[in-house]
């Protein structure tokens, strides 16, 4: 993280041998190149010209979003990220005895503690990095053009802090090249995956200890026991005639009751994302009689 202190002004660099260029809006880049170089990296599905689409078109209220193409002497796209800024909570990673003393003070100082930053990332929480490169490019060349793109985009929204988000300790290596520009390394929020390593739940159960299965098999007789029911949704057209506003509100309840607050997803962002990924979406439903109880929106990956 560090302060903006200088305006972009070129998107040449006189000392590089890689040029950039910085758009204000995912529809103003060309998808092929963007597709070249995801296409050439491990593969990461947020960073998929659809799915940004979807997200600037459903976020815009929220947030604003850039999008960087680098290329080398070539004039071939070797690497891309995408940019944001969002006004956060800072104290949003501290303990309760710090946000319950926040929130009182907040009575009288609402503002206290908000502040906007330019993230290297998406305003989205999915433990995955925005910026890509392809095989071969020199990516501590690019961090520096990075650096100096994102400080000049900070200084003309004021953002206070920039930020480079959610990168996996495999990258950790390579990402350190930031600290030469003033960076300092920082815990983001937990965030827990689970890898498809069976080929149903049964083997899986099978496969733990004792007092877990002890623990699922109560749950599932106690679940079978009740009025819900489950059923699942893989049809675009009947996932968005179900995801209404008013079903939304599910979701607002999770999130208003949740420790961590960053962003809150809006109904259409669902909504779109069924309709542009019709065969990756699925809505599985609990049902407590005729009313729905809880839900899981599913993107497959």
């Amino acid at each position: 993280m560090k302060t903006g202190d200088q305006i972009l002004t070129s998107v040449a660099d006189d000392r590089s041998r890689y040029s950039y260029k910085v758009y204000d809006t995912i529809r103003d880049v060309d998808p092929l190149d963007w597709a070249n170089v995801c296409q050439t990296t491990d593969q990461n599905e947020f960073m998929e010209f659809r799915f940004l689409v979807v997200l600037e078109s459903t976020m815009s209220a929220q947030a604003k979003f850039w999008y960087a193409i680098f290329r080398d002497d070539k004039d071939r796209p070797i690497a891309c990220a995408c940019i944001s800024k969002l006004r956060i909570d800072v104290f949003v990673i501290g303990n309760h005895i710090v946000k319950r003393l926040v929130n009182r003070v907040r009575k009288a100082w609402p503002g206290l503690g908000y502040i906007n930053i330019m993230m290297c990332g998406l305003p989205l929480s999915i433990g995955k990095s925005h910026i890509l490169f392809s095989a071969g490019s020199d990516s501590q060349e690019v961090l520096r053009l990075l650096d100096n793109a994102m400080l000049g985009i900070a200084q003309n929204e004021n953002a206070k802090l920039i930020v480079h988000k959610e990168y996996a300790p495999t990258e950790r290596a390579r990402m350190d090249g930031l600290m030469a520009y003033d960076y300092i390394r920082a815990k983001s929020l937990p965030m827990y995956t689970f890898s498809p390593q069976y080929s149903d739940f049964d083997e899986y159960r099978s496969a733990l200890k004792s007092h877990y299965r002890y623990d699922i098999t109560r749950s599932m007789r106690k679940f079978g026991s009740s009025d819900l029911t489950v059923s699942r949704l893989v049809d675009a057209d009947a996932i968005r005639r179900v995801y209404t506003d008013n079903f939304h509100k599910l979701y607002e309840a999770v999130v208003c009751h949740s420790e961590n607050k960053l962003e809150v997803l809006p109904a259409e962002f669902f909504r779109q994302l069924a309709h542009t990924f019709p065969k990756e979406v699925s809505l599985t439903l609990i049902h407590s009689g005729k009313k729905v109880a809880a839900y899981m929106f599913s993107f497959a990956t």
